[in-house]
């Protein structure tokens, strides 16, 4: 199903973060984990997309890592709406690069958290792919970036505001 959902921007992504040869990123379980690049278990690699280049060295994202893994990315902290992988990559190329991860990365848990209430708890903390939970079903593998090669990165648009104007709340008095 995955690959009728990836072509027209709803695909299931799970997301790492490629840098100098490996891959970091975050699964129920185990929190943050590295291992060799595209070779995550129960993930399917699709594509890889071009970041930008990361100039520090393995200090400067060794404190970054340390401080995403007690600022929210905890071995206990995974949720599959709220605290998922892709907001892991998101978190951490932001801290590097200053950049975020295209919109569509991590659309379905934007729309899952709307309605997160009806998915039942086990489903919410268990992650496809990482983890100690590891299911063997498939979601979309990316590597949003590539820092060891030194070509410029693309960068991410800001997402326009869906919504603009004035608004009424229910039980308001009107003019």
């Amino acid at each position: 199903m995955n690959d009728y959902l990836v072509p027209i921007g709803f695909g299931l992504h799970h997301s790492g973060l490629e840098i100098n040869g490996v891959e970091y990123s975050f699964g129920s379980g185990g929190g943050i984990f590295e291992g060799p690049p595209k070779q995550a278990a129960g993930a399917k690699f699709r594509f890889q997309l071009e970041m930008g280049t990361f100039e520090g060295g393995s200090k400067e994202l060794n404190r970054a890592i340390d401080d995403l893994r007690s600022g929210g990315f905890g071995s206990s902290e995974y949720n599959l709406v709220k605290r998922n992988c892709n907001h892991f990559c998101d978190a951490l190329v932001f801290r590097l690069l200053k950049t975020r991860l295209p919109g569509y990365v991590n659309r379905w848990a934007d729309l899952g958290n709307c309605c997160s209430c009806l998915l039942p708890k086990q489903m919410l903390e268990d992650s496809p792919v990482g983890g100690s939970g590891n299911r063997s079903e498939s979601s979309s593998f990316m590597v949003p970036t590539n820092a060891s090669m030194n070509r410029g990165g693309a960068k991410v648009a800001p997402v326009p505001q869906a919504f603009t104007g004035k608004g009424h709340s229910l039980g308001a008095a009107t003019n």
